[in-house]
C-alpha cells in the first residue's frame, strides 16, 4: 500500500474537515467510498484527481471544455460549482494541490495535451495560442464548422483597482519577509538589499533559478520584501545579463521613456490627457491612452497596429538618445535599443500635444529609428528592472525612480498592462488552486513572440509584475503575507516545425510561470 503524501498530514489530523472534503469530492463524482472522516488511499487519490483536473484544464477560470470529464459529467471549470469552490477555500486542500503541482513535467504535459487537443479541433494555430493569445476579454476562435470561446480573465474586474493597490503598498498592514528570510528549500538565511539606484546593477543570485527548464534560455526574477514602508529586493537570474531579442516585451521601454520625458516637461499633466498628432499632417490625431491600449491589447485597425504604434512611440527621441536613456536607467551599458518591430511608425513625425492648452509637450526627434537599422537586444534583467520600477514606484526611494515620471501618468500604463493578451499568471493561479486564497491581486505584463529566421526557432517572452496578499500564510503566521515579485522569461524551441514549436513554447512558458508562482508561495524561491 502506497504511503500517504506528507502534504496530506495537516488535513489528515482533522477528521471533521476530512469528512467535509470527502463530501465535496463525492458531489464531484471523484470519491465513491464512505464518508468516514479518515484520510486513506481512496481520499488521497480523489484529491489528486481533483488537483490534476485543475492543472489539466488550466483551472476553474480558464474555461476549457476538457474540464468536463465525460465519465463523470462534472465541469471542473464551473465557478458556480459550490463543491469546487468549497474545496479551494480549504487551505489544507490547496496545500495538497500545491504539492501535486511541484511535478513540473506533469504540469507541462497537461498544458501540452490541452494545446494538442485544441489544435486537432482546429481551434489553435501558431497565430492564436491557448494562453499567449487568450486576451483579458477572452476570445472566440472559429474552425470549419464550430466556434470555441475562451472566457475572460478572472482578473478582468480587478484591473481598475491595480493602480490604487500599488499606490497604497507601503500602508498595507500585513506581514512581509523582512530584511532576512529563510528559504524553505535550503533552510538557509537570505538577505534582502535596498532597491538599487538608477544606473546600478544589483547583486545577482545566479544559482536559485536552476530549477527552470533548459528551454527557458534567459530569466530574471526579483522578489520584493516590504521593510519600513520601502521595498527591499532579491535578484535571481539565469543568463540574466545576456543581451538577446525579447520581441514585443520591449515595447514597454519606449512607453516608459515617453512618460518620463513628457512628465519632465509638464509634471502636472497626465499622459492620458494628451494627443499624438502628425507634424506632416498626413494622419489624424490619436489619444495617447488609445495608443498604449492598442500596443498591449493588439486591438488593431488597418495601419494602426501594435508594431507600428510602438515604433511611433520611439520617434520622440533619436536612436542614440533612447539607447542611452535605457542604459542610464538599468546600468547595462552593453544593451541596444535602436530597432523597430518589423513595421514603419504609424506616424513617422509624431507630436505629443496638450489639446487643452495647444502646447507641444514633445516634438518629433530629428532622426528616425526606421532608417537607423539598429536592433533591440537587451537582457532579462533590463526588462525586469523596468517593470519593477513601474510596480514599485511608490515603494522605492526617489533616487531609484524613473526620472520625472509621475504616478498620474504611470497608472495609465498599469491599467493597460493589466490587459496583456498573454494570461500566464491567470493559468498559474488557477492551476495551483490559489484563486480563493489570495486577495488584492495585481497582474501586469507584456508578452513577446516570434520565430527567428537567424536562430531557426520559435521564441516566446514574458515580463510580469505580480502582487497579492497570500491568505494561506494565515495558517502559520496568523496573518496574510505580501507576495510582490516580478520576472522576465524567454522560452525557445527548435523542432523544424513552427506550429509545434509555438505550442511547446506556450505550454513551457505556462509551466515555468506556474512553478515560479508556486515557489514564491511556498517560499522555496526567496
Amino acid at each position: 500500500m502506497q504511503a500517504l503524501a506528507p502534504s496530506t498530514d495537516r488535513l489528515k489530523a482533522n477528521s471533521d474537515l476530512v469528512t467535509q472534503v470527502q463530501s465535496y469530492l463525492q458531489q464531484l463524482g471523484l470519491y465513491d467510498a464512505g464518508v468516514d472522516g479518515i484520510l486513506g488511499q481512496y481520499t488521497q487519490s480523489a484529491l489528486f484527481k481533483f488537483s490534476d483536473a485543475l492543472s489539466l484544464d488550466m483551472g476553474l477560470d480558464m474555461g476549457l471544455d476538457m474540464g468536463v470529464d465525460p465519465k463523470l459529467g462534472i465541469d471542473f471549470n464551473d465557478r458556480s460549482n459550490s463543491a469546487v469552490n468549497s474545496l479551494l477555500s480549504i487551505p489544507e486542500v490547496v496545500a495538497i494541490v500545491l504539492d501535486r503541482a511541484s511535478d513540473s513535467e506533469r504540469v507541462f504535459q497537461k498544458f501540452s495535451n490541452i494545446q494538442n487537443t485544441l489544435l486537432q479541433q482546429k481551434f489553435l494555430t501558431e497565430e492564436h495560442l491557448a494562453i499567449l493569445d487568450r486576451g483579458v476579454n477572452g476570445s472566440t476562435v472559429t474552425n470549419d464548422s464550430a466556434s470555441y470561446s475562451f472566457p475572460a480573465s478572472p482578473f478582468k474586474q480587478e484591473i481598475g483597482q491595480y493602480a490604487n493597490r500599488l499606490a497604497t503598498l507601503p500602508a498595507i498592514a500585513i506581514a512581509s519577509y523582512g530584511q532576512i528570510a529563510v528559504s524553505a528549500t535550503t533552510n538557509q538565511r537570505v538577505r534582502f538589499t535596498p532597491y538599487p539606484n538608477l544606473g546600478v546593477i544589483p547583486p545577482i543570485d545566479n544559482l536559485s533559478l536552476a530549477f527552470l527548464h533548459p528551454d527557458i534560455t534567459e530569466a530574471c526574477v526579483c522578489i520584493g520584501s516590504l521593510v519600513d514602508g520601502h521595498i527591499m529586493t532579491r535578484w535571481l537570474g539565469k543568463n540574466m545579463l545576456k543581451n538577446v531579442e525579447f520581441w514585443s516585451s520591449t515595447k514597454i521601454l519606449a512607453i516608459l521613456h515617453l512618460i518620463s520625458k513628457a512628465n519632465q516637461v509638464a509634471p502636472k499633466t497626465a499622459i492620458a490627457s494628451l494627443l499624438v498628432t502628425d507634424a506632416q499632417k498626413q494622419k489624424g490625431s490619436i489619444a495617447i491612452a488609445e495608443v498604449l491600449q492598442r500596443i498591449v491589447s493588439y486591438e488593431e485597425v488597418g495601419a494602426m497596429t501594435s508594431n507600428a504604434l510602438a515604433a511611433m512611440c520611439k520617434q520622440f527621441a533619436t536612436p542614440s538618445q533612447l539607447d542611452r536613456w535605457v542604459q542610464q536607467v538599468t546600468g547595462n551599458q552593453a544593451l541596444e535599443f535602436k530597432g523597430l518591430y518589423g513595421e514603419p511608425p504609424y506616424i513617422s513625425q509624431p507630436v505629443l500635444l496638450d489639446p487643452n492648452t495647444k502646447r507641444t509637450i514633445l516634438p518629433p526627434a530629428t532622426e528616425t529609428h526606421f532608417k537607423n537599422g539598429g536592433s533591440n537586444t537587451l537582457s532579462a534583467y533590463d526588462l525586469t528592472r523596468f517593470i519593477s520600477l513601474l510596480g514599485w514606484h511608490h515603494a522605492i526611494p526617489a533616487t531609484a525612480r524613473l526620472p520625472g515620471a509621475q504616478w498620474h501618468s504611470l497608472q495609465t500604463l498599469v491599467r493597460v498592462m493589466g490587459m496583456d493578451t498573454a494570461r500566464y499568471v491567470d493559468a498559474a493561479i488557477a492551476t495551483l488552486g490559489l484563486q480563493n486564497q489570495i486577495s488584492a491581486p495585481v497582474v501586469i505584463s507584456k508578452m513577446g513572440f516570434g520565430r527567428s529566421l537567424i536562430r531557426d526557432r520559435t521564441e516566446a517572452t514574458y515580463t510580469a509584475f505580480v502582487q497579492f496578499v497570500d491568505r494561506l500564510a494565515e495558517q502559520t503566521n496568523g496573518e496574510g503575507k505580501l507576495r510582490s515579485f516580478c520576472f522576465t522569461l524567454r522560452a525557445a524551441k527548435q523542432l523544424n516545425d513552427p506550429i509545434q514549436e509555438a505550442l511547446e513554447v506556450d505550454a513551457r512558458m505556462a509551466t515555468e510561470v506556474t512553478e515560479i508562482v508556486r515557489r514564491v508561495v511556498t517560499e522555496e524561491l526567496i
